[in-house]
């Protein structure tokens, strides 16, 4: 007889999957996290034609200070338009290809560690860093 105790009834998923794609579940993200990030993007080029320039710069430029929220929030905003032209649709696009090829765990996994690995580096090698040259 076959033992069926750890497939669950179908693909083995690990415990903590099971919890994480019943957070996004609660949440209604579903792993559209790309996608919610380019909706940001959008409204960011948006605030910048609300808000006064020098406060706009203030709270999404990227000066290299040692804010911990800093490089995340640099990367939302943007004020030209060509880079809000290429950038949010396809994070757009491609983030619901990536969640309908993937699945929502896994398209979650993915959007968290690149976006790690993104402010890591910019951690790392901002201006103020002596590893930047």
């Amino acid at each position: 007889p076959k033992r069926m105790f750890q497939t669950f009834g179908g693909k083995y998923r690990s415990g903590f999957d099971r919890m994480f794609e019943d957070k996004l579940n609660w949440l209604k993200v579903g792993g559209n996290w790309f996608v919610l990030f380019g909706l940001g993007n959008l409204a960011c080029y948006g605030l910048s034609f609300a808000m006064y320039p020098q406060n706009y710069k203030q709270y999404f430029a990227y000066t290299g200070s040692r804010h911990a929220f800093r490089p995340l929030r640099s990367m939302m905003g943007s004020e030209n338009f060509f880079n809000i032209a290429w950038t949010a649709p396809s994070l757009i696009v491609c983030g619901s290809m990536l969640n309908q090829k993937l699945g929502s765990v896994a398209a979650s996994k993915y959007f968290l560690l690149s976006l790690g690995m993104s402010w890591i580096f910019m951690s790392v090698f901002n201006p103020q860093s002596k590893l930047s040259g």
